[in-house]
Protein backbone atom coordinates (compact mmCIF):
# COMPACT_ATOMS: atom_id res chain seq x y z
CA UNK A 1 0.00 0.00 0.00
CA UNK A 2 1.30 3.43 -0.86
CA UNK A 3 0.35 6.20 1.53
CA UNK A 4 1.33 10.13 1.16
CA UNK A 5 -0.01 11.96 4.26
CA UNK A 6 0.44 15.79 4.48
CA UNK A 7 2.54 16.01 1.27
CA UNK A 8 4.04 19.51 0.63
CA UNK A 9 5.53 21.22 -2.55
CA UNK A 10 6.31 24.42 -3.72
CA UNK A 11 8.74 25.78 -6.52
CA UNK A 12 10.46 28.93 -6.30
CA UNK A 13 10.18 28.83 -2.62
CA UNK A 14 10.34 31.96 -0.54
CA UNK A 15 9.88 34.41 -3.75
CA UNK A 16 7.28 36.65 -5.41
CA UNK A 17 7.07 33.68 -7.94
CA UNK A 18 6.39 30.99 -5.15
CA UNK A 19 4.25 28.28 -6.42
CA UNK A 20 2.94 25.98 -4.36
CA UNK A 21 1.56 22.57 -5.90
CA UNK A 22 0.55 20.45 -2.83
CA UNK A 23 0.23 21.80 0.62
CA UNK A 24 -0.92 18.94 3.15
CA UNK A 25 -1.82 16.43 0.47
CA UNK A 26 -3.22 13.06 1.31
CA UNK A 27 -3.88 9.97 -0.83
CA UNK A 28 -3.96 6.05 -0.56
CA UNK A 29 -3.70 3.60 -2.92
CA UNK A 30 -4.62 0.11 -1.86
CA UNK A 31 -2.25 -2.89 -3.28
CA UNK A 32 -2.46 -4.31 -6.48
CA UNK A 33 -5.17 -1.41 -7.60
CA UNK A 34 -4.54 0.57 -10.58
CA UNK A 35 -5.37 4.43 -10.17
CA UNK A 36 -5.88 6.43 -12.87
CA UNK A 37 -4.69 10.86 -12.53
CA UNK A 38 -6.38 13.16 -14.76
CA UNK A 39 -6.36 16.82 -14.45
CA UNK A 40 -5.32 19.74 -16.52
CA UNK A 41 -1.87 21.03 -17.25
CA UNK A 42 -0.16 22.36 -14.25
CA UNK A 43 -2.48 20.24 -11.42
CA UNK A 44 0.51 18.52 -10.14
CA UNK A 45 0.31 15.19 -11.80
CA UNK A 46 3.31 14.32 -12.94
CA UNK A 47 5.31 16.77 -9.90
CA UNK A 48 3.23 13.83 -7.48
CA UNK A 49 5.05 11.16 -9.76
CA UNK A 50 8.14 12.53 -9.32
CA UNK A 51 7.91 13.22 -5.90
CA UNK A 52 6.84 9.45 -5.24
CA UNK A 53 9.74 8.40 -7.13
CA UNK A 54 12.39 10.76 -5.67
CA UNK A 55 12.41 13.21 -9.01
CA UNK A 56 11.85 15.66 -6.34
CA UNK A 57 12.19 16.12 -3.05
CA UNK A 58 9.54 17.05 -1.18
CA UNK A 59 8.98 20.29 1.41
CA UNK A 60 7.47 17.93 4.02
CA UNK A 61 5.17 14.98 4.57
CA UNK A 62 5.27 11.40 4.14
CA UNK A 63 5.25 8.72 1.86
CA UNK A 64 4.93 5.36 2.94
CA UNK A 65 5.11 1.89 0.93
CA UNK A 66 3.31 -1.13 2.76
CA UNK A 67 4.46 1.24 6.20
CA UNK A 68 8.30 2.11 5.33
CA UNK A 69 9.19 5.74 5.24
CA UNK A 70 10.45 6.37 1.58
CA UNK A 71 10.65 10.47 1.95
CA UNK A 72 14.32 10.84 2.78
CA UNK A 73 15.70 8.38 0.14
CA UNK A 74 17.60 9.16 -2.76
CA UNK A 75 16.14 8.48 -6.05
CA UNK A 76 18.58 5.69 -7.18
CA UNK A 77 17.62 3.56 -3.57
CA UNK A 78 14.00 4.47 -3.56
CA UNK A 79 14.13 2.61 -7.12
CA UNK A 80 13.97 -0.37 -6.35
CA UNK A 81 10.29 0.34 -5.24
CA UNK A 82 9.15 1.39 -8.96
CA UNK A 83 8.95 0.65 -12.20
CA UNK A 84 8.55 3.30 -14.28
CA UNK A 85 7.14 4.19 -17.86
CA UNK A 86 7.96 7.96 -19.51
CA UNK A 87 5.92 9.66 -21.98
CA UNK A 88 9.38 10.04 -24.17
CA UNK A 89 9.67 6.15 -26.07
CA UNK A 90 13.08 6.71 -25.34
CA UNK A 91 13.74 7.42 -21.50
CA UNK A 92 12.29 4.12 -20.66
CA UNK A 93 14.93 2.16 -22.66
CA UNK A 94 18.58 2.47 -23.84
CA UNK A 95 18.12 3.53 -27.59
CA UNK A 96 21.97 2.62 -28.48
CA UNK A 97 22.15 -0.93 -27.28
CA UNK A 98 20.11 -3.96 -28.51
CA UNK A 99 16.56 -5.25 -27.17
CA UNK A 100 19.11 -8.34 -25.08
CA UNK A 101 21.19 -5.74 -24.20
CA UNK A 102 18.16 -3.59 -22.57
CA UNK A 103 16.61 -6.73 -21.10
CA UNK A 104 20.34 -7.80 -19.47
CA UNK A 105 19.81 -4.64 -17.57
CA UNK A 106 16.87 -4.44 -16.63
CA UNK A 107 17.29 -7.86 -15.56
CA UNK A 108 20.41 -6.79 -13.33
CA UNK A 109 18.54 -3.63 -11.88
CA UNK A 110 20.07 -2.12 -8.37
CA UNK A 111 22.57 -4.87 -8.77
CA UNK A 112 26.61 -4.36 -9.08
CA UNK A 113 27.98 -5.43 -12.76
CA UNK A 114 30.47 -5.46 -15.24
CA UNK A 115 29.12 -4.25 -18.17
CA UNK A 116 31.49 -6.96 -20.33
CA UNK A 117 29.57 -9.41 -18.23
CA UNK A 118 26.32 -8.00 -18.45
CA UNK A 119 24.25 -10.64 -20.58
CA UNK A 120 24.57 -14.20 -18.94
CA UNK A 121 23.88 -16.43 -21.63
CA UNK A 122 21.07 -19.03 -19.43
CA UNK A 123 19.24 -15.67 -18.98
CA UNK A 124 18.74 -15.34 -22.56
CA UNK A 125 15.72 -18.53 -22.67
CA UNK A 126 14.10 -16.38 -20.17
CA UNK A 127 14.56 -13.33 -21.81
CA UNK A 128 12.82 -14.96 -24.93
CA UNK A 129 9.96 -16.31 -23.35
CA UNK A 130 8.66 -12.63 -21.34
CA UNK A 131 9.01 -10.32 -24.50
CA UNK A 132 6.99 -13.15 -26.37
CA UNK A 133 3.88 -12.43 -23.76
CA UNK A 134 4.12 -9.09 -25.86
CA UNK A 135 3.28 -10.87 -29.25
CA UNK A 136 5.33 -8.51 -31.31
CA UNK A 137 8.19 -10.86 -32.05
CA UNK A 138 10.86 -9.20 -30.12
CA UNK A 139 12.31 -12.43 -28.85
CA UNK A 140 13.44 -12.76 -32.64
CA UNK A 141 14.78 -9.33 -32.51
CA UNK A 142 17.53 -9.82 -29.41
CA UNK A 143 20.04 -8.24 -31.35
CA UNK A 144 18.14 -4.96 -33.23
CA UNK A 145 19.23 -1.50 -31.56
CA UNK A 146 16.16 -0.10 -30.07
CA UNK A 147 16.31 2.71 -31.72
CA UNK A 148 15.44 1.22 -34.60
CA UNK A 149 11.92 0.28 -33.07
CA UNK A 150 8.77 1.86 -33.67
CA UNK A 151 7.17 4.20 -30.71
CA UNK A 152 4.90 1.32 -29.71
CA UNK A 153 7.69 -1.54 -29.76
CA UNK A 154 9.33 0.92 -27.76
CA UNK A 155 6.95 1.47 -25.07
CA UNK A 156 6.21 -2.09 -24.73
CA UNK A 157 9.84 -3.33 -24.22
CA UNK A 158 9.93 -0.47 -21.99
CA UNK A 159 6.97 -1.20 -20.01
CA UNK A 160 8.38 -4.90 -20.02
CA UNK A 161 11.54 -3.62 -18.56
CA UNK A 162 10.09 -1.29 -15.80
CA UNK A 163 7.79 -5.09 -14.06
CA UNK A 164 10.62 -7.22 -14.44
CA UNK A 165 11.36 -6.68 -11.24
CA UNK A 166 8.39 -7.13 -9.92
CA UNK A 167 8.46 -3.64 -8.37
CA UNK A 168 5.89 -2.39 -5.45
CA UNK A 169 4.63 0.09 -7.81
CA UNK A 170 4.42 0.80 -11.48
CA UNK A 171 4.57 4.54 -12.74
CA UNK A 172 2.98 5.57 -15.75
CA UNK A 173 3.64 8.59 -16.66
CA UNK A 174 1.07 9.37 -19.81
CA UNK A 175 3.36 6.63 -21.63
CA UNK A 176 0.89 6.28 -24.51
CA UNK A 177 0.83 10.17 -25.45
CA UNK A 178 2.76 10.24 -27.92
CA UNK A 179 1.81 6.90 -30.01
CA UNK A 180 -1.19 7.13 -32.55
CA UNK A 181 -4.80 6.23 -31.75
CA UNK A 182 -4.36 2.80 -32.76
CA UNK A 183 -0.79 1.80 -31.27
CA UNK A 184 -1.81 3.96 -27.71
CA UNK A 185 -4.82 1.09 -27.60
CA UNK A 186 -2.59 -1.31 -28.26
CA UNK A 187 -0.30 -0.46 -25.60
CA UNK A 188 -2.72 0.38 -23.21
CA UNK A 189 -4.01 -3.36 -23.52
CA UNK A 190 -0.58 -4.80 -22.99
CA UNK A 191 -0.12 -2.84 -20.06
CA UNK A 192 -3.85 -4.19 -18.37
CA UNK A 193 -2.58 -7.63 -19.27
CA UNK A 194 0.92 -7.50 -18.10
CA UNK A 195 -0.52 -5.50 -14.41
CA UNK A 196 -3.13 -7.66 -13.83
CA UNK A 197 -1.17 -10.62 -14.77
CA UNK A 198 1.46 -9.47 -11.96
CA UNK A 199 -1.08 -8.12 -9.68
CA UNK A 200 1.46 -5.28 -9.71
CA UNK A 201 -0.16 -1.62 -8.00
CA UNK A 202 0.25 0.88 -10.25
CA UNK A 203 -0.69 4.77 -11.59
CA UNK A 204 -1.40 5.73 -14.57
CA UNK A 205 -1.24 10.09 -15.22
CA UNK A 206 -3.39 10.21 -18.58
CA UNK A 207 -5.33 12.81 -20.68
CA UNK A 208 -6.76 10.17 -21.86
CA UNK A 209 -10.77 9.57 -20.56
CA UNK A 210 -11.63 7.01 -22.15
CA UNK A 211 -8.38 5.25 -20.88
CA UNK A 212 -8.65 6.52 -17.27
CA UNK A 213 -11.92 4.56 -17.33
CA UNK A 214 -11.25 1.46 -19.53
CA UNK A 215 -8.16 0.90 -17.96
CA UNK A 216 -8.03 1.43 -13.92
CA UNK A 217 -10.23 0.78 -10.89
CA UNK A 218 -10.25 3.89 -9.24
CA UNK A 219 -9.99 7.87 -10.93
CA UNK A 220 -8.93 10.64 -9.56
CA UNK A 221 -8.83 14.20 -10.74
CA UNK A 222 -6.49 17.02 -9.36
CA UNK A 223 -6.64 21.00 -9.61
CA UNK A 224 -4.23 22.95 -7.77
CA UNK A 225 -2.99 20.52 -5.79
CA UNK A 226 -6.08 19.11 -4.71
CA UNK A 227 -8.03 15.86 -4.94
CA UNK A 228 -11.32 17.26 -6.37
CA UNK A 229 -13.66 13.98 -7.45
CA UNK A 230 -12.68 10.49 -6.32
CA UNK A 231 -14.49 7.42 -7.85
CA UNK A 232 -14.34 3.57 -8.75
CA UNK A 233 -14.06 3.27 -12.47
CA UNK A 234 -16.78 1.14 -12.64
CA UNK A 235 -19.33 3.61 -11.30
CA UNK A 236 -18.23 6.25 -13.70
CA UNK A 237 -17.92 6.40 -17.77
CA UNK A 238 -16.38 8.57 -19.92
CA UNK A 239 -18.88 11.30 -20.24
CA UNK A 240 -18.70 11.23 -16.70
CA UNK A 241 -15.31 12.10 -17.09
CA UNK A 242 -15.63 14.55 -19.92
CA UNK A 243 -18.57 17.08 -17.23
CA UNK A 244 -15.99 16.60 -14.46
CA UNK A 245 -12.96 18.10 -16.78
CA UNK A 246 -14.93 20.48 -18.08
CA UNK A 247 -16.30 21.26 -14.64
CA UNK A 248 -13.01 21.27 -13.07
CA UNK A 249 -11.31 23.20 -15.39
Amino acid sequence: MLEIRNLKKSFNKGSEFENRIFEDFNLTIEDNTSLAIIGSNGCGKSTLLNLIAGSLDSDGGSITIDGEEITKISEKNRSIYFGRVHQDPSKGVSPSLTILENMALADNKNKKFNLSRLIKKDRIKYYKELLSTLNLGLEDMLDRKVSLLSGGQRQSLSLLMASMKMPKLLLLDEHTASLDPSTSKVVMDKTQELIKKKNITTLIITHNMRDAVNYSDRVIMLKEGKVVFDEMSKDITETDLDKMYLIGN
